[in-house]
């Protein structure tokens, strides 16, 4: 249904404006105004026929929202007013009449809204590409991070026990049965198997834990363990030589997708501009 968006001032409230709709016209609903015992007229400075006006006023309302006086009363100038609902309204505007409002003045507003408007949507897309790459970098890393686990993992496991336990387990039948030979405790035959079965088995698992242990306490373990660490630790960045001072530069690869455009990489030794790889 068509009705009228208006912009209404007062003299005894200066700075403040009426933003309204109605479905009649908005002198007449100026004149009610009047009865409401304000030393002063009220005045239209601004009309606009369109459709749909209640829900025109609804969003002009919210976008004047840090403005807002109370109710329908808005601490700006009518210009502001004015662009706000020729913003909100579009190319839908039926009508309009600027009664006291500078137009040209209105325009310019509305010009500096829509430019701004275009601004926030051009940072608003940028920052979903900049979230999107950072999450894509963020799940490469974990991938390289497990990567690099796994791999650790089989080395730090074959350094640790190279033989297999049929190897522990031979040499602790050679020691049982050297044992054997020198201490004859007359069992009979089935005492002796069972004591050479059980004396072999505990002393290959004590052979075994004695080998890791060594090896655990060895300075090659220690030396993997550090370099399983140094390579978890830099699997979020990428290392760059600066081409003026040949000092390496240490880039994070989430910062860097994640900042804004236009950000400057430096080196911190001469502050050579540089220009990390992109993945």
């Amino acid at each position: 249904m068509k009705g009228w968006v208006y912009v209404i001032s007062n003299q005894a409230m200066p700075n403040l404006i009426k933003v309204g709709h109605s479905m009649k016209d908005p002198e007449i609903r100026a004149d009610e105004l009047d009865h409401t015992g304000s030393p002063h007229p009220y005045n239209v400075e601004y009309e606009m026929l369109i459709d749909n006006p209640y829900e025109i006023e609804k969003r002009v309302h919210k976008l004047l929202l840090d403005k807002r006086e109370g109710k329908e009363w808005f601490r700006c100038s009518s210009e502001v007013a004015v662009a706000t609902i020729k913003q909100v309204a579009g190319d839908d505007i039926l009508l309009e009449n600027f009664k006291k409002v500078q137009r040209e003045k209105a325009e310019e507003i509305q010009r500096q809204q829509e430019l701004e408007k275009e601004k926030q949507e051009i940072e608003r897309k940028q920052k979903v590409l900049r979230e999107a790459r950072e999450r894509e970098i963020r799940q490469r890393i974990i991938v390289e991070e497990n990567q690099i686990k796994d791999r650790y993992n089989r080395i730090l496991k074959y350094y640790l026990d190279p033989e297999s336990f049929i190897t522990h387990l031979s040499i602790s039948v050679v020691i049982v049965l050297i044992i054997l030979t020198f201490w004859n405790p007359h069992l009979e035959s089935g005492e002796g198997i069972l004591v050479l079965f059980v004396s072999t088995i505990i002393l290959a698992l004590l052979l075994k834990k004695f080998w890791e242990w060594r090896k655990r306490k060895s300075k090659k373990y220690k030396e993997l363990l550090q370099q399983h660490d140094i390579d978890l630790e830099n699997v979020g960045f990428q290392m760059m030589q600066c081409p003026k001072c040949q000092t390496m530069v240490k880039f994070s690869r989430i910062e860097e997708y994640a900042s804004p455009p236009g950000r400057l990489w430096k080196c911190p030794k001469c502050d050579w501009i540089l220009t990390p790889a992109k993945e």
